[in-house]
């Protein structure tokens, strides 16, 4: 029988007290040896450096990381400088986020062009990491 594998999400902590926390509680989780955590990007990217600074504390635990990742407010410059910084931290999985929780005029003001890049970016990127 196949065994099961896990993966965990987390949020990034907003305290010094909650990143010490996050590490405790990944001591414990990381003795049921997940595949991957993945860590939370925030509505509209409002917790992206504290989601690149968990990916990468996981990151250098040995555990592979995936952070979350949404085009919904980004900028085509910003989703290259994120996607950039997390490529040359050797971050190679990235949950994406289309963020179709938000309502349908936020979505239309971002931009489809920025969803289309997206998604581009994202296939170019998973290529790059499969190679």
């Amino acid at each position: 029988m196949k065994s099961i594998e896990l993966s965990f999400e987390f949020f990034p902590p907003k305290t010094s007290d909650g990143v010490d926390k996050l590490r405790a509680t990944r001591a414990q989780l990381g003795r049921l040896k997940p595949k991957f955590v993945s860590v939370t990007f925030g509505a509209g990217g409002s917790t992206q450096q504290g989601t690149l600074d968990t990916v990468l504390d996981i990151a250098k635990e040995g555990v592979e990381a995936a952070p979350h990742l949404s085009c919904i407010g980004s900028s085509k410059e910003s989703l290259r400088a994120i996607l950039e910084q997390y490529r040359s931290n050797g971050i190679r999985h990235i949950v994406w986020d289309f963020g179709f929780g938000f309502d349908r005029r936020q979505i239309r003001l971002s931009g489809w062009t920025v969803v289309v890049f997206a998604v581009a970016a994202t296939v170019i990127y998973a290529s790059i990491a499969i190679i």
